[in-house]
């Protein structure tokens, strides 16, 4: 209780009573099955409109999303955000040169280059500043994962508050797991029950699993490529799944269930 209420007053006090500005005007999406689009190849892409809101199953596949981005109205830099999850690769491409009239294409041409991110967040951020009218951003999203990513532009001062927001929950909700591990791990301790010992390396591995979905890998392992870091990532999902089947057997276990009820 002591927590959810300090959660709360930092929260309140972290919002400050800024508006939500949502400076993204519209997205929309492009299947690159082959993995292999550059960026010159997406600029002029089919693009199905979207929410700013995407679920992205397990694929192979690369997908590119086009962001229409406008400067934020206190003149301030603009953050932009992808929560909640970190994909195996992500890389947002702004323009850099004003556009010109191309004649053989019949378009106006704007060069894009890669920005790398800028904003301190676990989540993958990025500072910039639009022109006036906005402008088109381009993102490359390619994760052998499911994941689920929603974008944010926001002005720095409200960009402070979400972030500020997201360590208070982030650090609440990681240190209840912490606690209720440490818990489990006692009382396999005291009462040598299997079922504690499998609880307890249920919650281990879910703990880092969290650590790796919410993008502190490149804190907590700097030595490690971003590869390595994936791979281990996808490992703890499949370690996750094992401890659990084991755990949920040996609670069924103690009520003597029918062999096939345990299957």
């Amino acid at each position: 209780l002591v927590a959810l209420m300090l959660t709360g007053v930092i929260t309140a006090s972290a919002t400050g009573g800024l508006t939500q500005t949502q400076l993204i005007t519209e997205v929309a999406l492009l299947e690159d099955p082959s993995a292999t689009f550059g960026i010159e190849d997406v600029v002029q892409g089919d693009f199905k409109s979207v929410s700013d809101t995407i679920s992205i199953g397990y694929s192979k596949t690369a997908t590119w999303l086009r962001m229409r981005i406008l400067p934020a109205p206190d003149g301030s830099d603009v953050i932009l955000t992808f929560a909640s999850a970190v994909p195996d690769s992500l890389k947002l491409f702004a323009p850099f040169s004003a556009p010109f009239y191309d004649n053989a294409t019949g378009f106006d041409v704007v060069h894009h280059e890669e920005i790398s991110p800028g904003w301190p967040s676990p989540v993958p951020g990025y500072r910039f500043a639009p022109p006036e009218g906005g402008a088109d951003y381009f993102v490359r999203i390619q994760s052998t994962g499911s994941i689920w990513l929603h974008m944010k532009a926001q002005p720095v001062a409200e960009a402070i508050a979400s972030t500020e927001r997201r360590y208070v929950t982030q650090i609440v909700y990681l240190t209840s797991m912490l606690i209720v591990m440490i818990w489990a791990l006692h009382m396999f301790m005291v009462s040598g029950l299997n079922l504690f010992g499998w609880f307890t390396a249920l919650q281990f591995v879910w703990v880092g699993n969290n650590l790796f979905y919410l993008g502190y890998a490149d804190i907590l392992f700097p030595f490690l490529s971003h590869e390595t870091q994936m791979l281990l990532f996808r490992s703890s999902v499949f370690c996750g799944a094992f401890f659990s089947v084991i755990f949920h057997r040996a609670v069924m276990i103690r009520f003597e269930p029918s062999w096939l009820a345990r299957r």
